[in-house]
C-alpha cells in the first residue's frame, strides 16, 4: 500500500472540491497534486490528471480539457492499471457528448484510440461482463 502524503491529500481535496462544485479550488488542488506527485508514481499521477481534465470538463473549459488532456495521453506505456483505463474510458464517454468543439473532438478521438489500444493490452486483466462484474 502506498503511503498517504501531501500529493495524495491534494488529490483527495480536489475530488471533494469538485463534488462541492467549487471548481476553482478543485483545479488548484488537482494541479498541486500533479506537481507534488513523483514521476515514478505513474498510476497516482494519471489519476490526478484524469481528475483535472474532468474538473475542466465540468466547467465547460474545453481549451483546458484539450491542453491537460494532452498531458494525460503521455502516460507511461508501462502502466497496467485497469482502474485508470476505466476512468479514461468514462471520461471519453462524458466528453463525447460535447464534441461540437473541434479541438475537443480531436482530443476525444485520440483518447479513444489510446484507451482502445491500452484495453487490448490489458484484456487478460479486465473481467468480461458476467465474470465478476455487475451489469
Amino acid at each position: 500500500m502506498s503511503p498517504f502524503d501531501t500529493a495524495a491529500l491534494s488529490g483527495e481535496a480536489a475530488l471533494v472540491a469538485r463534488d462541492l462544485a467549487d471548481y476553482d479550488r478543485a483545479v488548484a488542488y488537482a494541479e498541486r497534486a500533479i506537481t507534488l506527485r513523483e514521476a515514478h508514481r505513474v498510476r497516482s499521477l494519471a489519476s490526478n490528471r484524469i481528475t483535472l481534465v474532468g474538473i475542466h470538463a465540468r466547467r465547460a473549459d474545453w481549451d483546458a480539457v484539450t491542453h491537460h488532456g494532452a498531458d494525460l495521453l503521455t502516460i507511461s506505456p508501462a502502466l497496467g492499471s485497469v482502474r485508470v483505463m476505466r476512468r479514461m474510458t468514462a471520461l471519453g464517454h462524458r466528453l463525447r457528448k460535447r464534441c461540437d468543439h473541434p479541438p475537443l473532438r480531436e482530443f476525444v478521438a485520440r483518447l479513444d484510440d489510446f484507451t482502445r489500444t491500452r484495453s487490448l493490452l490489458l484484456a487478460d486483466l479486465i473481467p468480461q461482463r458476467g465474470e465478476g462484474t455487475e451489469t
